[in-house]
């Protein structure tokens, strides 16, 4: 299994700056359904780290499982046969800080099948490319996703030290699930369905 935990630190590192980048934002734009168009240049620039991040995990990820590509040749479906192994699209990631109530969302839905994969990850390919015309793509919803998907990545590949879990039943269907929260950053959660593979305990 991919398994990022021999390189914690480094990610550890880099998502708090992220996270507090984050916070930052959500200070001056508030976090809520209405301002999901919001863009600007400090989203802009936290989108693109975001997603960085996202590239780097996911080729390191690849890279610890053998995999046959040269990580300078990686690109997003190179990237998406992780699913096979971390079952990402079964995610969800609840923002505890979203308002006036907290939001779950899938970042990885359907990824797997999608053409392109992942709609946020164009649209950060979009805009790191084309910054003029394609501007309004680093809004708030590209960038809740963006880290978002970082997040459910990171916890299904180690990284975060800590948790704590409870079984609940969705609000949509009698499945059960899995609903995680890693002790250092309690303004995300995880869930996803009881059968699959737990995150790290230690």
């Amino acid at each position: 299994m991919p398994n990022l935990s021999a390189k914690r630190s480094e990610y550890l590192g880099s998502f708090r700056i992220l996270i507090d980048d984050l916070k930052e934002i959500c200070a001056f734009v508030e976090p809520t359904d209405a301002n999901l168009n919001a863009f600007s240049h400090r989203i802009y620039e936290i989108f693109l780290r975001a997603c960085t991040e996202f590239e780097s995990a996911s080729k390191q990820a690849l890279v610890s499982i053998n995999y046959s590509k040269p990580v300078n040749n990686m690109d997003i479906y190179d990237y998406r046969t992780l699913e096979q192994h971390l079952k990402l699209e079964q995610f969800e990631v609840g923002l505890l800080f979203w308002q006036p109530i907290p939001c779950y969302v899938r970042p990885f839905l359907s990824w797997s099948t999608t053409q392109p994969p992942l709609s946020w990850y164009t649209d950060y390919n979009m805009v790191k490319h084309n910054r003029n015309t394609e501007f309004s793509r680093a809004n708030l919803d590209n960038l809740r996703l963006a880290i978002s998907g970082l997040f459910a990545l990171l916890a299904q590949l180690h990284v975060f030290p800590g948790k704590s879990s409870r079984d609940v039943n969705s609000d949509s269907n009698a499945d059960n699930l899995r609903e995680t929260i890693f002790f250092d950053y309690p303004f995300f959660l995880l869930r996803c369905p009881m059968d699959i593979i737990p995150f790290e305990t230690t």
